[in-house]
């Protein structure tokens, strides 16, 4: 177990029809005996026209202070949007508070989409998946 100050995603959209997606994010990171339970971070704003068809996107999550460590569960939720987003692979990367950076998961091949139940088309996916 190690104490992270930051954690990064990295994700790249498939390169295939309708993959993209205008939808926000949210990282869930689960937090064992906290009084929260979980802490919830909104993917911030990027350069450019983020989770487009074959568009690698990067995003920090500062999180110095939270108790968040390299063994928690993290989740990537999809919060808006009117259609679904399909990626092609999902990487995190945590950076502990000595500034050791350590691999926490790779999804090289990532085959389920994000998609919000309850929309007036047919769901591909659920909201939110487990990422590490």
């Amino acid at each position: 177990m190690a104490i992270l100050r930051t954690v990064y995603v990295i994700h790249t959209t498939r390169d295939e029809e309708d993959a993209n997606t205008e939808a926000e994010f949210q990282l869930h990171i689960v937090v064992p005996g906290s009084e929260l339970g979980s802490v919830q971070l909104d993917f911030p704003d990027v350069a450019g026209n983020e989770r487009e068809r074959g568009r690698t996107d990067r995003y920090r999550f500062h999180v110095n202070g939270l108790g968040v460590d390299s063994e928690h569960r993290m989740y990537m939720r999809m919060v808006t949007t009117d259609d679904g987003w399909h990626p092609e692979s999902i990487w995190v990367i945590g950076v502990t508070t000595d500034g050791k950076s350590h691999l926490l998961s790779s999804h090289e091949n990532w085959l389920p989409w994000f998609d919000r139940p309850g929309r007036t088309t047919s769901p591909m996916g659920p909201a939110m998946h487990r990422i590490r």
